[in-house]
């Protein structure tokens, strides 16, 4: 049926952004989690007197992925005669992080004027410890009202499954009558507002 091969075509249309978008940001989860102690290391090669290029270079051999990645490609714009500020200016347009930046700021601050890169980079990695910990915290008690939001959308779809099997004729009129098609278009409707205001609700910028 058409609204049936319409639907199809919307999730079809729909999923690949979808797909992209969460593991887009799996991916900024797990830089982000690596940065704190990435600036740590960073910041205990400073004072060891290594350079702050070669200090770079050496912690990104060091890192796991995906920050490796990022830092390494760091590392060649570095080489190719880009500063340091600028190519992490880059990363964050490509990364989105706030963190970050608050790093290239560090960084451009530091070579304008001066001071102690290391300690700075010290103070950095502390505050997004902590951030991070706000973020779990805030994670885990508002994980009750997403597992409820998530039962709440499923709970129409289980019921409709469920009817179909016990009600065949009269669920029939949903996939074959206009009307019917009405009835369904108002529930997606409903079902993507519902998902996206308990998600907006149990989302707490820290």
């Amino acid at each position: 049926p058409w609204p049936v091969a319409a639907l199809v075509l919307v999730v079809g249309l729909m999923s690949p952004r979808f797909l992209v978008g969460q593991l887009r940001r799996a991916r900024q989860r797990r830089l982000y989690a690596q940065l704190p102690d990435a600036l740590q290391a960073w910041a205990g090669l400073l004072s060891s007197g290594h350079g702050m290029n070669s200090a770079l270079a050496q912690l990104a051999e060091r890192q796991a992925r995906p920050l490796g990645d990022e830092l390494k490609l760091l590392v060649r714009q570095s080489r190719m005669g880009m500063p340091a500020d600028g190519a992490f200016d880059a990363l964050c347009r490509r990364i989105g992080t706030p963190d970050l930046m608050l790093l290239a700021t560090l960084l451009r601050v530091t070579r304008e004027l001066g001071g102690n890169l290391g300690e700075s980079l010290l103070r950095l990695a502390g505050l997004m410890r902590a951030r991070q910990a706000v973020e779990a915290r805030i994670r885990s008690l508002t994980a009750q009202g997403r597992l409820q939001g998530l039962i709440v959308g499923m709970l129409p779809i289980g019921l409709m499954v469920v009817l179909c099997f016990m009600e065949p004729p009269a669920m029939a009129m949903l996939f074959t009558r206009p009307a019917g098609w009405a009835v369904l278009g108002l529930i997606a409707v409903l079902e993507v507002l519902g998902f996206l205001l308990i998600r907006r609700i149990v989302a707490i910028d820290v």
